[in-house]
């Protein structure tokens, strides 16, 4: 019976050594054969037992599943790490030549507005002034007909200023019909002194003859304001010349010939109206000879 047995057992020990070279090392060997599966026929005693050969059908093991093994967390310290040395950035050298700089833009001061220029000043009024030049028949303030020319110029300057026009001495023919050889006109605006060397206030000399103030077509006169005595100057009309002087001349002229006029004295004092109704207005006042200029 052991005999058997170990005959078997040897059997399957070839046997699965001939399968273990083809197959992995981890396939499962079959069951060793049972004591039934290896027993026979009773042996005769005394006669040798032939074992048939036992085909073993090979034992087909399923495959074996390797579970993946998870490894352990390490829990040893990461080898220590070596930082590497800072290496400081290069030191660039300054350079040698200095970048040119602009300049800072100059500031433009505020502009300042221009100042406006003062306002015209106006000429001085010669009222008050004008007021001491009174316009008499024989003479012009306090200065008659035949007084020296430099006194009189010198006293009517003293009241209005440099006079604006002086004619010097000319042939009275250049000016007008005036009487004399030789004759000056000097004015200050609408007044005019008039000078000869033959008159009726005299003769062989240079003397102060007449005056004139106004102009022939205008209504106003600068110097303003001067007047007779009696308060007749440019703009008083024929009825104020009535009431002033109640004998006055007063002629209506001829048109294209002769200026309305009056006269309130031969010789002495006349002038031009614009008409000669009550309501006509004195242009010009004549004081001594008329010269006609």
């Amino acid at each position: 019976m052991n005999a058997r047995r170990h005959v078997a057992v040897a059997a399957a020990l070839l046997l699965l050594t001939a399968c273990s070279q083809e197959r992995d090392a981890d396939d499962t060997l079959a069951p060793l054969p049972t004591d039934s599966a290896v027993s026979g026929p009773s042996s005769v005693p005394g006669t040798a037992a032939t074992v048939p050969p036992t085909s073993a059908a090979p034992s087909t093991a399923p495959p074996t599943s390797v579970t993946p093994s998870t490894a352990a967390p390490t829990t040893s310290q990461p080898p220590p790490t070596t930082a590497a040395p800072t290496v400081p950035p290069p030191t660039v050298p300054p350079l040698t030549t200095p970048l040119p700089t602009t300049p800072p833009p100059t500031p433009t001061p505020p502009t300042t507005p221009p100042t406006p220029p003062p306002p015209p000043t106006a000429p001085p009024s010669t009222e008050p002034a004008a007021s001491a030049i009174v316009l008499r028949s024989n003479g012009i303030a306090d200065i008659d007909f035949g007084a020296d020319p430099d006194s009189a110029i010198a006293t009517v300057q003293a009241a209005l200023g440099n006079p604006s026009d002086d004619s010097g001495w000319v042939d009275p023919f250049t000016i007008s019909a005036c009487p004399g050889t030789e004759y000056r006109r000097v004015s200050w605006g609408a007044l005019s002194l008039q000078f000869s060397d033959v008159t009726s206030a005299a003769e062989g000399r240079r003397h102060f003859f007449g005056y004139e103030y106004g102009l022939v077509g205008q209504t106003d006169a600068e110097p303003a304001g001067l007047t007779t005595p009696e308060g007749i100057g440019i703009r008083s009309t024929v009825a104020d010349l009535r009431q002033a002087y109640p004998d006055v001349g007063v002629a209506p002229g001829e048109e294209g010939v002769s200026s309305p006029a009056f006269e309130v004295t031969e010789g002495g004092l006349a002038g031009l109206l614009t008409d000669a109704s009550d309501d006509g207005i004195v242009m010009v006042l004549v004081g001594g000879d008329f010269c006609g200029g």
